[in-house]
């Protein structure tokens, strides 16, 4: 009977030769290249998650939501590793309460918001420090950042962000123009971008949201960033990038003060220090050609028209005022703002570039070189209306880190300080705002109306000190009275519109007890349950 031939099986040292030649031809195909490979020591992975009840800025559709939980997904970079600063957008960490992860390689921590620029979606993040005993290595590698070349039209870039599945991923992609961006204002108000000349890209980015934007050597040009648009029951995304430049003031204030705060470690790194100088006005861009145009009555000058061309070939309109900001009852919509401080401007970047120069000569002036310190800045601005010359003055305020860092849970109604995202609308009540309403609570069942919390039994409630102090006041007068029945709470709340409602509402202090919610200089939140009314 013939033999049956086997074949030889491989000895265990054969089949590990096999499985080391394996890898390493794996690993020689996942080798990065170009900007992902000096990006990709910097870049994190960055996930946002807060509960239904505490959406307060978020654009909520199906693909940010898990149960009863919402969350948000993006990229970061590593500002300075030493400090263990982040930076990001804001539709990926979009509001200050909730529960931040960053994933740099196989290190993952959790961080807090440390500043949330008001005017760009730019957030700093500071990751939590590892328990005592833990290494005290830096956090990744600092970032580099272009500072001398900003990308043009044609100019080709690569983008460097995070799949879906957390992994680097980069493309190459070219820049279509730079120009004024269209961010809409939202309702219910939220955040949006504003006086934005953006980078258009020529494609959309394939699966990434968020990222930078470098060069071939890895230095970041510009912070790839969403906007997100609700209509008609449909949320569409948009991509738009953030110049270097727009940048670069922010992230130097940012890295100095981490600097200072190293050198002192009694000295902790905190937000309050942070300040930017705005005018809290929408710009949109007026082509000169079609001003040229107009009626002799409406139309600039020969004189304006002259210097608006020698520096570029549009010109600045307000398109809307902050209600309460510097420029309300001062500027109007369709005023062109022509000069700074004397000083011809056309983009929104030269305005945000001429009121930092006046902030530091107002510092200069008064010896203030801390931040903390309340400065008073005037401003000089050319405005033309209807052909006309006009020279106003106006203080620029200094605005601090945006988004709420104080809740108040008021017989289920979540009361903030009134955002400046409501403020664009126009002028509102003198009150809290109103923005979440719980199931099931005091407030939902007695069918309270209206975004503003005006008067609680006649007493005004113009801010959450206030509300805290009426509900001192009223406490005596809702507690059970002998016949067993309860007092009820006159409440008075009004809506943008301007229309004012009463409503009487029945507390519930056993289950609906009143909550403050806040967070500290560290970033950590505390909730604080006190006896209600």
């Amino acid at each position: 009977m013939p033999m049956l031939r086997l074949n030889k099986l491989p000895t265990p040292r054969r089949a590990g030769r096999k499985l080391k030649r394996r890898r390493k031809k794996k690993a020689r195909k996942s080798k990065v290249e170009g900007a992902l490979a000096a990006v990709e020591p910097s870049l994190c992975a960055v996930t946002f998650r807060t509960v239904q009840q505490f959406d307060m800025d978020l654009i909520v559709d199906s693909e940010n939501q898990e149960g009863d939980m919402l969350f948000c997904r993006g990229a970061g970079v590593v500002l300075d590793a030493d400090a263990g600063l982040i930076l990001t957008d804001r539709t990926t960490v979009p509001q200050l309460l909730g529960d931040i992860e960053v994933m740099l390689g196989e290190s993952c921590r959790s961080a807090s918001v440390l500043f949330m620029h008001p005017i760009h979606s730019l957030v700093v993040l500071k990751v939590d420090p590892l328990p005592e005993g833990g290494s005290g290595l830096p956090f990744g590698r600092s970032a580099t950042f272009e500072e001398e070349t900003a990308l043009e039209p044609g100019d080709e870039c690569e983008i460097v962000g995070m799949d879906p599945r957390g992994k680097p991923f980069s493309q190459k992609l070219k820049v279509a123009e730079i120009r004024m961006g269209n961010f809409e204002a939202r309702w219910p108000p939220r955040w949006h971008e504003r006086n934005l000349e953006a980078i258009i890209l020529a494609e959309s980015p394939t699966h990434m949201t968020s990222g930078v934007l470098c060069d071939s050597q890895g230095r970041i040009q510009g912070l790839h960033a969403l906007t997100t648009l609700a209509e008609e029951n449909t949320v569409n995304r948009h991509g738009y990038g953030i110049p270097t430049a727009i940048m670069l003031p922010f992230v130097n204030q940012i890295r100095s003060m981490a600097v200072a705060s190293a050198s002192v470690p009694a000295r902790p790194l905190a937000a309050k220090s942070l300040v930017v100088p705005s005018l809290e006005v929408i710009f949109k861009v007026a082509e000169l050609p079609k001003l040229r145009r107009l009626p002799a009555k409406l139309r600039p000058s020969a004189q304006w028209l002259s210097k608006l061309s020698e520096i570029g070939n549009c010109v600045l309109c307000i398109s809307a005022v902050t209600g309460g900001g510097p420029c309300d009852q001062v500027a109007a919509e369709g005023d062109l703002l022509v000069a700074v401080c004397g000083e011809v401007v056309s983009t929104a970047r030269a305005v945000e570039a001429r009121l930092l120069q006046a902030v530091a000569e107002a510092r200069a002036l008064s010896c203030q070189d801390n931040l903390d310190e309340a400065l008073i800045c005037e401003v000089q601005l050319t405005l033309l209306r209807r052909g006309k010359v006009r020279q106003v003055q106006v203080k620029v305020p200094m605005l601090p880190s945006d988004g709420t860092s104080r809740l108040l849970c008021w017989h289920g109604l979540l009361l903030r300080e009134t955002p400046r995202a409501v403020r664009e609308f126009g002028t509102v009540p003198s009150g809290v705002y109103i923005c979440q309403t719980m199931l099931g609570s005091p407030g939902e069942a007695n069918g309270i109306e209206g975004e503003f919390l005006v008067k609680v039994n006649g007493m005004p409630t113009p801010d959450l000190d206030a509300v805290l102090a009426v509900t001192k006041e009223v406490e005596r007068d809702i507690k059970t009275t002998a016949g067993g029945r309860r007092a009820h709470v006159r409440v008075e709340s009004a809506d943008s519109k301007g229309r004012h409602f009463v409503r009487p509402l029945e507390p519930d202090p056993l289950f609906w007890p009143l909550v403050e919610l806040s967070q500290d200089a560290h970033g950590a939140w505390s909730c604080d349950e006190r006896p209600s009314c």
